[in-house]
């Protein structure tokens, strides 16, 4: 798993068995291969849904789940 992995897993106290997400780089000129913004859903065995959402950009763009 990521970073993000760390705190769905304690929130639920359980692995997910499932996980989709995207990312994409938002810069106009972007340097390296980072991505700006991400968003990942996982699917827990008892049927919970837990969505996750990051940027790494200067908080000038909102991202809405």
């Amino acid at each position: 798993g990521d970073a993000a992995d760390d705190p769905a897993v304690w929130v639920a106290g359980q692995r997910p068995v499932a996980a989709s997400g995207a990312s994409r780089i938002c810069r106009s000129d972007p340097h390296g291969d980072g991505h700006d913004v991400c968003s990942v859903v996982y699917e827990f065995a008892d049927g919970m849904i837990l969505n996750h959402a990051a940027q790494g950009l200067r908080n000038n763009v909102d991202v809405r789940p």
